[in-house]
């Protein structure tokens, strides 16, 4: 197999070039081979003009970069690794082309490289009348080189093709997208000027890169056709013109006008609009923000729970259900509020009995019968009354006073004077608190108040659940004390919390305890 150099090739090129802008009515020849160099990584000899346009065209001085000038993990090598040579063989030659990996392992390139080669006037003349086969070259970035590049066979017969929009999905026979990936498509249209980078195998070389210049002309769009800046050659045809911001690809090069001043290609939002194949990349949904409603619900939950007396809990409860419908912890303070209405309404029905049982004992006290008690019982020790539809009620009541009650969970202000200064105020996690906040078990405590201080520097705020300090978890804010205790003004402290449902890690740096006027 015998190469041209790359001086050789551009002079070549530069010289049709030339002879094409000279006479603009000089067609150009086809780049064609023999058959039984198909599958070969060859330089091409001739080249072709197709209809009343060229195929490619050199605007200004060539600024077409081999990308294997780039390293290997350089954006450009990235990006190009889809980018390949397309070889379509017909039962008198083969010609090149450039196509590009999509999703499913499809190739993406020009209508009239595949299956518009039959139609081209100059491989009528030559006796063309079928394609015989078609191969995909990915990895191809050094002229005369064969090692790195991988073969494909694609399927000749086209996925889907447009010969008005000029282009054709073919299927890859084989799994290409593991190993070289795919380009992501977008319906966005370009404005004017915008940049651009166009990579293919111009003159079925190996793969270059035009950028320097590369941009959207202005305007940028007319009629259906991107009007572009960027250097390309015979070859390049079915080359993706990419968005240099994005990274997808915005078009389809396919043509060059004939005095060289700028090139064409086809929109992908049109592309894209007709396709049955093709879709366009979805950009990746932003993670929602935590719903602050359920955040404040939470709170008022947890504010209401912590209230002792029974009637102001009850109507901040109703307040809750009033204001924060349909949130969790609105279907917890329902099923609190009946619990807390029966308790209160119990209560009330056993004040009223007691009061009625104190009563009747005055009652009896200030008329006693003359004959005395009939039981034989002195007169002044209080009878209650028996058999009272209340009487289970007395006894519920008296065994509720003499329950033990458990502490109250009281807010705790971190850390003591010699320690370092958080600067919040924090209390311990209920088990109806955890429960409204969405959390697996009552580890850590609840953040109540920030005022202005570290921790508002590193980014608490109230609602936060501590989980950990430095890696180490406490179950409440005695836990907390003890952790921060030998802890002293200056030292950074990596605080895990829990808000919204999310984990987060905030870095938060100890200060001295402000001085109290």
């Amino acid at each position: 197999m015998s190469f041209f150099t790359s001086s050789a090739r551009l002079t070549l090129a530069a010289c049709v070039l030339a002879l094409s802008i000279s006479a603009e009515v000089q067609a150009q020849d086809l780049m064609l081979f023999p058959p039984e160099t198909f599958g070969q990584i060859v330089v091409p000899q001739t080249e072709s003009l197709l209809g009343d346009i060229q195929l490619e065209a050199q605007v200004g001085a060539y600024n077409n970069e081999f990308v294997a000038s780039y390293g290997p993990d350089s954006v450009f090598a990235r990006t190009g690794r889809a980018v390949g040579l397309l070889q379509v063989l017909t039962n008198v030659g083969h010609a090149p082309c450039t196509a590009f990996l999509v999703d499913g392992n499809k190739l993406v390139t020009n209508n009239h490289c595949v299956p518009g080669i039959l139609e081209n006037p100059k491989m009528r003349a030559r006796g063309a009348t079928f394609i015989a086969a078609v191969q995909f070259h990915a990895g191809f970035l050094r002229d005369g080189f064969s090692d790195g590049v991988t073969t494909f066979h694609v399927n000749p017969v086209p996925l889907e093709t447009s010969k008005e929009l000029d282009y054709t999905v073919l299927q890859v026979l084989g799994d290409a997208n593991a190993e070289f990936g795919a380009l992501k498509l977008t319906s966005a249209m370009p404005l004017d000027h915008t940049p651009f980078w166009v990579i293919g195998h111009p003159m079925g070389e190996a793969q270059r890169i035009s950028r320097e210049k590369c941009q959207a002309d202005s305007p940028a769009v007319v009629g259906n056709r991107l009007h572009h800046l960027c250097d390309t050659l015979p070859g390049n045809s079915g080359s993706p013109v990419i968005d240099a911001d994005s990274k997808a690809v915005v078009a389809l090069h396919h043509a060059g006008s004939r005095a060289g001043e700028k090139n064409y290609a086809v929109p992908m939002a049109d592309i894209l609009a007709q396709s049955k194949v093709l879709v366009a990349d979805k950009p990746a949904s932003p993670v929602a923000a935590p719903d602050s409603s359920e955040l404040d619900a939470a709170l008022a939950l947890s504010d209401a729970i912590l209230n002792n007396d029974a009637e102001a809990r009850i109507a901040m409860l109703e307040d809750l259900l009033r204001d924060f419908p349909g949130t969790r912890a609105a279907s917890r303070a329902e099923t609190k509020l009946a619990e807390d209405k029966a308790v209160l309404a119990r209560a009330k029905a056993i004040e009223e009995a007691e009061r009625a049982r104190i009563a009747a004992e005055q009652e009896q006290t200030a008329d006693p019968k003359e004959d005395g008690p009939a039981d034989g019982k002195d007169a002044d020790e209080p009878v209650p009354p028996t058999g009272s539809p209340f009487e289970d009620f007395f006894r519920e009541y008296e065994e509720r006073l003499a329950e033990p009650k458990a502490e109250d969970p009281k807010p705790v202000e971190l850390p003591p004077a010699e320690s370092g200064y958080m600067g919040l105020r924090v209390q311990d996690l209920t088990e109806e608190m955890a429960e409204a906040l969405d959390l697996a078990g009552q580890q850590g405590v609840l953040v109540s108040d920030v005022p202005e201080g570290p921790s508002r520097t590193a980014g608490l705020k109230a609602g936060d659940v501590i989980l950990s300090l430095d890696g180490d978890p406490f179950e409440d804010t005695r836990g907390m004390v003890r952790i921060m205790s030998d802890r002293r003004p200056g030292e950074r402290i990596a605080v895990r919390i829990s808000r919204g449902g999310a984990e987060k890690v905030l870095t938060l740096v100890l200060t001295k305890r402000p001085e109290v006027p």
